[in-house]
């Protein structure tokens, strides 16, 4: 018999009906971890489905794949990517000229952690075993050695990168990190194939817990910023200003 979670009450609930990530326009992916059956902690994830409406549901690649956890934030899932990824069909990012990503996740210190290869250039880190961020998502060129604005491995932090042709910028928690008013869009993945966990050469060495990601095809307003932090404040029990 699979498992499935309890309606949400209170004002979570008329919150959560009110809206969810995907109803954002130009919503290309969208996955969280408390969509998928309950199963045991430990269980190997089959697959990741694609919430955004676009059938782009992520597969375990190799022998290895992701595994489930209950319990890891406000009484909700995650998946631990440590050595697993996952991969997609086809590189359905390849036209696009603009996009935002966002990453609500867990690092932990003094290990590798990545989250994807989504770029046209070499391996990107959130962050490297130093600590520090190396970040290429949606350009042809990596920003390296990034400070963080607080230790992601402290909690689950919320991570996003906006790319355009006029604009990059990588936020934690809504706050900058790094921002430039120039960038070459760049989506041509080496390889072709778009991972999750996994850059050109690197995967996750440490346990990466990540409870959701969202993709969009185009710089997202800081009203809709917004309604994705409060979104994740009330769901998950957070305080992202």
């Amino acid at each position: 018999m699979i498992l499935t979670r309890p309606p949400l009450s209170g004002a979570l609930g008329s919150h959560a009906a009110a809206f969810t990530p995907p109803s954002i326009a130009n919503c290309e992916l969208y996955l969280e971890a408390d969509t998928q059956p309950v199963v045991a902690d430990g269980t190997n994830a089959s697959a990741w489905t694609d919430q955004s409406g676009n059938g782009r549901t992520a597969t375990p690649s190799g022998g290895n794949p992701p595994k489930y956890y209950n319990n890891q934030l406000n009484g909700l899932p995650a998946l631990d990517m440590t050595a697993q990824w996952f991969d997609f069909a086809s590189n359905f990012m390849s036209g696009f000229t603009a996009a935002d990503v966002f990453f609500l996740y867990k690092a932990v210190a003094g290990n590798v952690n990545v989250l994807h290869n989504w770029s046209s250039n070499a391996d990107a880190y959130q962050p490297y075993s130093s600590n520090l961020f190396y970040e290429d998502f949606g350009s042809t060129t990596r920003r390296d050695a990034i400070t963080t604005l607080v230790d992601p491995a402290t909690q689950f932090r919320l991570y996003e990168v906006a790319a355009s042709a006029g604009q990059y910028d990588i936020r934690q928690d809504g706050n900058s990190m790094f921002s430039a008013a120039s960038n070459t869009v760049g989506f041509a993945i080496p390889g072709g194939t778009p991972h999750l966990g996994h850059s050109n050469s690197q995967y996750s060495t440490g346990a990466t817990r990540l409870i959701a990601s969202g993709l969009y095809s185009r710089i997202l307003t800081l009203t809709e910023r917004n309604q994705l932090r409060d979104y994740y404040n009330t769901k998950y029990g957070l305080s992202i200003s």
